[in-house]
This record gives C-alpha cells, structure tokens and sequence, in this order.
C-alpha cells in the first residue's frame, strides 16, 4: 500500500484514490488481532504541491515508532539513531528512505518526505483495515469505514480513519473537484509537463505500469501547484510512476535532467533511479544476494570504479581494514599466532606459516585439542595425552573425580616419556625421573624442568615440546609445527582439521568425546565413563550455589580488570567454566583458578591483566591443609600408599601440605591412613571392605589390599588356562596395545596360553588379528563393516580401516538461531537483518542467505527467510508463504535449470547440480548440505569448509575475528541494518525467569533418557542449553515452535549419526499426518513420491527425513 504527495493513495488491492485530509489517520491498522497500526499526517506547508508527513507506528500498547522529517527517528518519545535495533523492531536507512521491520509480519519504508510504503505478508490477509483497504483481493470493498460500512466516497472513507490525539480535534473534509478546470491555462501546461510519462526516457516502464494514472494525478498536481516552475509540480507523480516500474523490474531509468526534476549527490556520488541496497565497500566487492537484485532504491551512490566508505566514494585502493571494530590504513600489520596479515585493498592478506600449538587440559573434565576443538571428559583413569606416532613423546595424564557430588574432574599426575626418560609430575612440584625423586631445577642437555612460579611446573624438551603444570587442574602442552599431523591422544592430530580430532587408538573416529577419550586409557582395565549418561551441569544440581557462582564468575564478563581482554579472547568459554568450577567446588578455592585460565589465555593474546588484586585471589591453602615455609616433601597421598612407592626423601619446601600423619585423599581431603580407600580395576572400596577374587579374599586396610588364599577349585571357562600367576596385566583385547600400569603382583587364576589374548566378551582366548573393534560403544568383528559419513571402514585386528572418500559438509542454523559450521564449530549469533550463510568465495555461482527477525523482546532471533540465488535465478523461502522463484509461486514437487524442489516430511528440500542443497522446515531450522569439491572455498556463516573449525570466524575482509559479533555482522546483505554488539551477560530466563522452570522442564528430555540412545553418539549438552535459551526467550507467542525447534535439533543430529528416536508426541511437538501418511522420525524421500527425479543423488543423499511418509510399499499419488 502506498501514500504518497498530498492526497494520493493504493490499496493494498490496487484502488487508486485521492483523499486531502491533514489530519492523523490509520494508514494501516491489525483489526483482527490489534497487534498493530501505522498511521500518518501531513504536516502543513504552503506553496507546495506536497508538503511531508509523519509515520508513527504502533506495536501493541508498549511500543511506538515516529519518523518524523528529515529522517528523525523517535522511539517511546526519545530520539534514536539509525541504525536502530531493540524492543522487537530494527530500523536502516539508505539514501532519504527510513525502513523499519519487526516479526508481525509487515515492514513500512518511508522517502524522509510524502510518501509511505507498506508491505504485509500473506498471513495479514482479511486482517487489515485503514486507508489501505481490506487486503482480501476484493477492490470494491476497499473504502469500507471504521464502522464496517462501504461507501463510495472517498472523503467519508478517509475522515472515519482519523486518529486523532488526546484532546485534538480535527475537521473533516469534502471530496475535491477537478484542479484542472476546462478552459484554465493550468491545463495545458500540465498537458505539456506531464506528457513527459510518455517519453521513450520511460519506456521501459510502459509494459510494466499503466501509465493512464499517473499521468491524471501528475495533472492535477501540477493544476493544484502554485509554484513558479511548474515542472517541479510534476516530480512527484513521475518519481512514484518511476518507483512503482523499479519494483516491477525496470532498470536504468534516466528521465531526470539538471533542468528537470533533478537531484544532487555529494561526496562524489552520483544518483540513480536504483541504486543497490548493498552498495559495494571496502569489505563487499560484489553483490550476488537477490535483495541486492532485486531491491533498490532511488538515490545517490558510487559511480563505478569506487565503493562506499564512511559515506564518501574512494579507490579500493584507500580502503583500511577492520579488526576488532578498528580501522587500519592500507600497510598496517598484524600478527596472528606466528603469521603477519598485511591490510591491502580493504582485504588482510596473511601469511600461511604452520604455527606451534598448544592443546589444554582445564578444570573440570575441559579439553582443548591443538586444533582447538572444545569438549568435556570427566575420566578417572590414566590417559594419553598427546603422543608422538614416531614415538619421540608421550604425554599420559591421570585424572580423577573431584569436587562437590564429584562432579569437577581433577588432575592426580602427569608423564611425559621421552626415548629412554621417563618423568613423572605429582602434585605440590613433586618431579620424579625414571623412577628416583629429583629436585628442581633439573637439567640435562635434551630437557629442563623447573619451578616456573610457587606452584607452576615447567618442563621443555628441546625436540619441540614444552608442558606446563600448575599442580592442580591446568595442564597445558605445546608442540612445535615439526610434529604436524603427528599427534594422537586426547589432544587430538595436529594437522589443522577438527573433524579428526576424535580419532581413537583404533584409528576410528567417533563421534562423542566419552567415546573417544575411552579409547586412549594407558590401564584398559580402568572402568570406561558411560557416554550414554549425560553429565549433570553442576548449577543444577546445587541451585543453592548458582547466583553466588554466578556472582563470583562475573567478574570475568563485566570485571574492570578482564574486559580489555574481550576482544581478543570470548570470554564465554571460561565464564561457563567458571561457573561449573565454582558450583563444583567443595571448598573456597575454585574461582581463582578458573580466573587464572582466562588472564593465561589473555597473555597469550598479549593482553596482560592486572587481575589478581582485583578479584581478591590472594594464595590460601585447601581446607584441612597448612602452609609451612619449609615443609615436608614427602606429602604422602592414599594413591601412593595403595602403590607401595617409597621414594620420599624429606627437603624443605614451602607451600601447603597436610597436617603431620595425615594424607590426601582422592577428594584433596587429609585423613589419616587408617581411613584410606582402596581401588580394584577402576572401582573404589572403603577401608575394612573385602573382596573376593578366584582364589583369594582381600581386605582394604590403610590403603593397601591385604590378601589371603581361599580354596579354588572353579574351572576356567572356554579354551583359558589355570595358572598360579595370573596378573591384570595379562593380554587381553582390550589391554595387549596398551601400556600396562596395574599391579603386577600375582593371583592364581585362568589366563590364555601363549601368544593368545582374552576376548573379554566371550571369555575366549584369540589371536590378535580376531580382536572386535569399537564404534559408538558397539563391538564389532574382524571383517565386519561401518559407514562413517561417506566412507566404509572394516574392522582389521581391533584396527579400523577405512576409506578416504571427502565427504559433504553439512551446515545448519536452527532457533534463536544456533549456527553449526561445516566444520562444526557452534555459535549463537542473535543479528537483526539478512546475512550471507553460504557462498564460494571467489564467485556468484550461487549465494544462501537467511532472514533473521526478533522474535522476543528478550532479543531473541529466528529465521524468517531463506533465498538461494543461482546465476540470475532466485528461490525465495519464507515462513507462511508459498515458495517462488524469481517471484512467481511455485507448485512442488519443481524441477527448473538444474534445480529440483519438492517437499519431503517436514522439509522442503532445493538440490542444484552445482554441488549443493538446502533443506528448510518452514520455520526455524535450516541445513545446508555441500559437495567436498567446495573444501576451503566457502565463505559465510557457514565457515571456510577446510575441515578446521578453529578458523571459522574469518570476516568478509578475511581476517579471523574473536568475536562472533565482529564476525557475522561482518556477512550483513544490507549495510543499513545496525551491527549486532552482543550482550555477554544476556541470559533470557534471567530476562523471563517465569519461564524457566517450564523450559528447564521441557528442555530436559534431550538430557534424559529418551534420547539416552544418542548421547554416545552426539553430546547433548549444547543442545540443552540452547533449548533453554529459545525457550525463556521466545516471547512473542510460537513458543512451542522455539521449543519443538530446539529438541528436533538435537533429533536431526542424532538423524545424522544414525540414531533415530521417535520423540513426539500427543503432549509434545504433535505431528498431525493426513492422506494415508504415518509419521517417522527418519523417512526415505523417494519412497513418499512416484516421482520420477533427474538428479539420482537426492535420494541418497536424504534418505533419513523426519516427517510424514507414506507405509512402506505405498506412494503418494496426486
């Protein structure tokens, strides 16, 4: 619907009217649902054909929006500026021309001076009212009054939408007669203005737009204008005549000249009749979206050859860079890790040096791979940390259940074996080299090891690798670029590529991180951590410690000391460590520690903080410990007890240590030995319990096992052999490829002759070469074949043996929304406007980009809109309106250049021949799948596709960001829309805390045991608190869109891993199947249709789809 100049308007119906009130009227008004209204008055001017208006805007009770000339933007009565983004709404400009937009499905443009423009979706459809009609596709009924009468006047029409204000009165007004009287002057020198609408200079607008009527309002313009020149009464009806064929498809419309109607551009721009909406700058130099196409507006911009920066035209090359939301002159240089980024054209060009990288292991089970992939781990064995495939290094770290509940995992130990050295790193800077104490320093010519401060271990070895300790729960190791794609263990293969990162000993790679880490015991017959038991979050199952936790960790998000650091280091990571820390803990001495692992990563960065003062962290020993300035070295602990080690030579040492005839515990509590624990084979026994073995009966006293012989006249089962000596070192699938550490002390008992080893499934004794393998915590025998992604791996002698196919990336954005990378790095990214998704980088082949509105006053985002331009063809997805391409709405299935569309269960699926597809629920989730030919082309929120998701964040002007804020607004279609500052400390059921009980309620079936058959496959962790997000936040009605949004997330992942659960329900997220259909929560797609497809691929490659499908044997017909 439009208004424009004093008097005219269109319906949204398409009638052409004239109505010359000056009062304050309903434009457009939501008479169904009163979510909201525009409305408009001329302001009063004299000697002007047209005099502007204002807009005001209405949503609900609680908000209100005025544009008011020149380009004043009022929000609640305060002055904003533009950009604006908040309360629901977002507000750009370009050019003259204000846009606002909101989730109620409209969005209003107004020109700074008379005319409005207002578009609603399909949903608002015999919904509206006002001066814009009905919107029911029925034009006789447009001039329906406020009181639901139709009439055919248009000044009785028009007076009954006045809304005046409070206390305003304001006359009505009378139909006008013709200003172009027979026989007046007027005529024909309007004649002879106007006829300039039927000029070649608009032909291309002929086809297009019926010029009949634009050229009687131009008339009666300029018959009513009183100016001296009367070609400027005429500009309005032409420059509405030349927006409406603009928008319709006309292009390079040149009918202004400097004597009529022209217009000035500054800066050394130049104006055009549609000028782009993604204007090219120093960070985009090409424009593919369809709204750069398709959309534009009339204004000044950059002639060719130039971009826009700073609202002024200069050459590429003056363009800075941008970095941290600063701005660096062309030359500038900036070193990131070991490598030198140069700012050239507007773009970082970086050197590709291999750097050293270092893998962590933090408080609280937190591992962080050398290729920097995030998980939790909370073991309690012996395990390889980072192991050298040529053997020059291994590093195995022992870790243990800590903390309140034990639900914080603490470090016992470290060893680091380097050809025939062996060193061992205990607590309190205890150093032990093969086997003998050491004192520190310690030197040689191949390693040092030495007291870095009071309590962090340094060890270097001169082959490239270095290990620092801080005696507690911080480890961290550091290879050289000499050990690339060389690495194994916890910490992963350092090669670059995140999606390996889990390989297993088995040269598996799994898919959950208990899995994996499972595999890298040093001692198998420690007991594996069951992947299918999610670990509660620790604030949850202590509330009472949550809002001090919360208290006690903000220091690191609001924290004077820690906020330089932001930019270069999120903070999130370490704040959520933090807080599990500190909900964990069961003593006082758990935030500085977890402070300390944020300002280690801010140094790295070369922010050093001045943080300890800040936050109180002043050294204090643990509950039941003393500090001495020379105390005893032999801090003995119940582990060395149970071990018989006796290698404690007193020296005086200063730090803490428990009181004289006491000992630690596995919990860093000191008790006496007498109260002691014992372990077997990776479960714990108390003192005075007993235990019975084959031929033997143990009492755990002190710590140690003391045991007697019984009588044992059990026969061994299946081909084992009775021996007297019998040690848990024995071969055995499991064991024989690792390095035994469990006691060698011998018990009789059945054993396997020689040269066999024990399956312990079957209790059997085989060859090597018979041993299962592992996958997803299943067995599987020598021979027997997996599917992982797109290639076949074959059990061979416990080893996985699998092919070396590249395999499609898969990227999604689901909810608030929550983004997964190809090379699933996860974010959450709340902008306001259109962003690029997906592009190759260094063409417009083709181009996905995603729509986000509000969809909670909370600031909560979701997807409104997918389009996917290919060449010159658009296909355009939005919410609540048929598909289309290049604007015509399309039946499916549709199959059109190379492109084939069809719906399939919940899904619209869109395949190109050019390696891509993208699948759309209509709502909330949206999955883009890639062809490996595009490995490290793509750019986007989708990630570069190299397989390393640590370098994701990369902006348009090529620089890795810290940030995801400077990242993804970075990949805005529209410049005008405002940059996204994200809010560190939003939390939305802080910001809604009625709803949290209902979403943590809800959201908790993904951790529980519904879904308990994926969580070894796909961590549920994430997934959960995402839920939680979109369900506190989502506030604007559709919760349980948000809600079922999040939970079918998580079910596509497991979809995706070969796990499909059938979760909804009558009471939860009900899918209503019509026509035959049945619901299944993993569908194939060519078993729903007889449709016969040209691309073969698309039923291969989607053969899992939740939805509605037809009974097997049955095809959807007509």
């Amino acid at each position: 619907c439009v208004a424009w100049g004093q008097s005219h308007y269109q319906t949204f119906d398409g009638t052409n009217y004239d109505f010359h009130g000056l009062c304050n009227y309903n434009l457009v008004q939501d008479c169904v649902d009163n979510s909201f209204a525009v409305q408009t008055r001329s302001i009063p001017c004299t000697g002007l054909v047209s005099c502007p208006r204002n807009v005001t805007i209405f949503i609900g009770e609680s908000l209100k929006v005025k544009f008011e000339p020149p380009q004043l933007v009022r929000v609640n009565g305060a002055l904003v500026t533009v950009p604006y983004s908040g309360n629901g709404v977002s507000i750009g400009s370009h050019g003259n021309h204000l846009y606002f937009s909101c989730g109620l499905g409209f969005r209003v443009k107004w020109d700074g001076q008379s005319s409005v423009y207002v578009t609603v979706e399909k949903t608002k459809m015999n919904k509206l009212c006002g001066l814009c009609g009905s919107y029911d596709n029925q034009p006789n009924n447009d001039f329906t009054t406020s009181t639901s009468t139709v009439v055919t006047s248009a000044a009785t029409f028009g007076n009954s939408w006045k809304a005046n204000e409070y206390g305003e009165s304001c006359p009505d007004v009378a139909d006008r007669s013709s200003a172009c009287q027979p026989n007046s002057s007027l005529v024909a020198t309007a004649q002879q203005v106007c006829s300039k609408i039927y000029s070649d200079a608009f032909k291309a607008c002929h086809p297009l737009v019926a010029a009949e009527d634009y050229y009687h309002w131009c008339l009666e313009d300029v018959c009513s204008c009183n100016a001296s020149n009367s070609s400027v009464c005429a500009c309005n009806a032409l420059t509405e005549y030349s927006r409406k064929c603009v928008r319709l498809g006309a292009r390079n419309l040149s009918w202004r000249t400097p004597d009529f109607c022209p217009k000035q551009c500054s800066s050394g721009m130049i104006f055009n009749e549609c000028a782009s909406m993604c204007p090219l700058t120093c960070t985009r130099r090409a424009s593919n979206s369809s709204q750069c196409n398709s959309d534009c507006y009339d204004g000044c911009e950059c002639p060719p050859n130039k971009v826009l920066h700073d609202s002024s035209c200069i050459d590429v090359a003056s363009c800075p860079c941008v970095h941290n939301k600063l701005n660096y002159m062309p030359g500038a240089v900036l070193k990131q890790d070991c490598n030198n980024c140069t700012c050239k054209d507007g773009l970082w060009e970086c050197t590709k040096k291999t750097c050293d990288s270092t893998c962590s292991s933090l408080r609280g089970g937190n591992f962080i791979t050398f290729d920097k992939l995030r998980y939790k781990f909370h073991g309690n064995c012996e395990y390889y940390l980072a192991q050298d495939l040529d053997k020059k290094f291994t590093v195995t770290i022992k870790i243990y259940p800590c903390g309140l509940h034990d639900l914080s995992t603490c470090t016992e130990s470290l060893k680091i074996k380097l050809s025939n050295d062996t060193f061992i790193l205990k607590k309190n800077q205890t150093v032990m080299v093969n086997n003998q104490l050491v004192t520190l320093p310690y030197f040689t010519e191949a390693v040092t090891v030495k007291s870095a401060t009071a309590s962090l271990i340094s060890f270097h070895a001169k082959i490239g690798l270095e290990l620092t300790w801080n005696g507690d729960s911080s480890t961290y190791v550091t290879v050289s670029s000499a050990f690339y794609d060389k690495t194994r263990g916890l910490c992963g293969i350092f090669n670059g590529n995140q999606n390996d990162d889990y390989t297993t000993l088995e040269d598996n790679v799994e898919s959950s991180p208990i899995q994996f880490a499972n595999t890298w015991k040093v001692d198998s017959a420690c007991q594996d951590v069951d992947p299918s038991v999610t670990a509660p979050d620790p604030c949850q199952v202590s509330l009472q410690r949550k809002v001090p936790a919360e208290n006690m960790c903000s220091i690191i998000k609001n924290g004077d000391a820690f906020t330089p650091c932001h930019s270069v280091v999120n903070p999130d990571y370490y704040y959520d460590n933090c807080l599990s820390a500190v909900c964990s803990c069961s003593n006082q001495d758990c935030l500085c520690p977890a402070l300390a692992e944020y300002a280690r990563e801010c140094s790295i960065k070369g922010m050093l903080l001045d943080w300890r003062n800040a936050s109180n962290c002043i050294k204090q020993c643990p509950v039941g410990q003393v500090y001495n300035e020379c105390g005893s070295s032999c801090d003995r602990t119940c582990a060395e007890i149970a071990s018989d080690l006796d290698v404690c030579s007193n020296k005086c040492t200063a730090g803490c240590s428990c009181p004289s005839g006491t000992v630690l515990n596995n919990n860093n509590t000191c008790v006496i030995p007498a109260e002691c624990p014992c372990s077997h084979q990776g479960i714990t026994y108390e003192p005075g319990s007993r235990r019975n073995s084959t031929c033997s009966s143990c009492l755990c006293s002190g710590g140690r096992w003391i045991c007697s012989d019984i009588d044992c006249d059990n026969l061994c089962p299946n081909n084992q052999v009775y021996s007297n000596c019998t040690t848990l070192c024995d071969p055995t699938c499991e064991n024989f490829d690792h390095e035994c550490v469990a006691s060698s002390v011998c018990t009789e008992g059945c054993k396997c002759p020689a040269g066999l080893v024990l399956n312990e499934d079957t209790k059997t004794c085989v060859n090597r070469s018979a041993c299962p393998c592992h996958d997803g915590g299943k067995h599987y025998l020598p021979g027997e074949v997996i599917q992982r992604d797109c290639n076949n791996c074959t059990c061979i002698g416990k080893k996985w043996s699998c092919t070396k196919k590249d395999c499609a990336g898969i990227c999604s954005a689901t909810g608030d929304p929550h983004y997964a990378t190809y090379d699933g790095l996860r974010y959450t990214f709340s902008g306001k406007c259109s962003y690029v998704l997906s592009k190759p980088c260094n063409n417009n082949n083709f181009e996905i980009t995603v729509e986000n509105i509000p969809c909670g006053v909370s600031g909560s985002t979701c997807t409104k809109a997918v389009t996917i331009s290919i060449g010159n063809m658009t296909i355009h997805l939005m919410r609540g309106r048929l598909i289309t391409i290049d604007g015509v709405e399309i039946s499916l299935p549709k199959i059109q250049n190379n492109v084939t569309i069809l719906k399939a269960g919940l899904f619209v699926i869109v395949k190109s021949s050019l390696g891509f597809s993208v699948m759309w629920d209509g709502a909330l989730r949206v999955y883009v799948r890639l062809s490996p030919d595009y490995k490290g082309l793509m750019c986007g929120l989708c990630g570069n596709f190299d397989g390393n998701g640590g370098n994701d964040l990369k902006s348009r002007n090529n620089m890795l960001e810290s940030r995801v804020d400077d990242f993804a607004n970075s990949w805005k279609v529209d410049e005008s829309c405002s940059d996204v500052v994200e809010d560190i400390n939003r939390d939305t059921c802080k910001i809604n805390p009625h709803r949290y009980d209902w979403a943590h309620l809800k959201c908790s079936i993904i951790n529980g045991p519904l879904f308990k058959s994926c969580h070894a496959k796909v961590d549920s962790n994430a997934f959960y608190k995402s839920c939680l997000q979109d369900a506190c936040g989502c506030d604007y009605g559709g919760d349980c869109d948000c809600l079922c949004t999040a939970i079918a997330a998580y079910a596509q992942e497991c979809n995706q891993k070969g796990v499909h659960v059938s979760w909804r329900s009558e009471n939860l997220c009900p899918v209503q199947c019509t026509h035959g259909t049945e619901y299944s929560p993993c569908g194939k797609i060519c078993s729903t249709t007889e449709q016969s497809f040209p691309d073969k691929d698309i039923c291969g490659e989607y053969q899992c789809v939740e939805g509605c499908h037809c009974p097997e044997d049955h095809y959807f017909y007509n």
